[in-house]
C-alpha cells in the first residue's frame, strides 16, 4: 500500500521543513523540531536537511542549502 506524502509521521513530507524558523532549529539541532529520525522508521531523507527552499525560508537555510553540494 502506498502512502500519501502529507500523512504525519510516516509521509514523505513529515520531515521536510520549509519555514525558516523550524529551518534554523533543525540545522542548531535536529531534535529541536523532530521528535524522531526519519531513518527509525525506514524513510531515507531526499537531502541532509530535508529542506524545501519557500518563500518563508530564511538566510541560514539558503546558505546550508548552497554548500550542501
Amino acid at each position: 500500500m502506498r502512502v500519501q506524502p502529507h500523512k504525519p509521521i510516516v509521509g514523505a513530507n513529515a520531515f521536510s521543513h520549509e519555514s525558516g524558523i523550524h529551518q534554523d532549529g533543525v540545522l542548531k539541532n535536529k531534535r529541536t523540531y523532530e521528535i524522531m529520525s526519519p531513518e527509525d522508521i525506514g524513510i531515507h531523507r531526499s537531502n541532509e536537511a530535508g529542506f524545501t527552499l519557500g518563500k518563508l525560508s530564511g538566510r541560514h537555510a539558503l546558505k546550508a542549502k548552497l554548500f550542501e553540494v
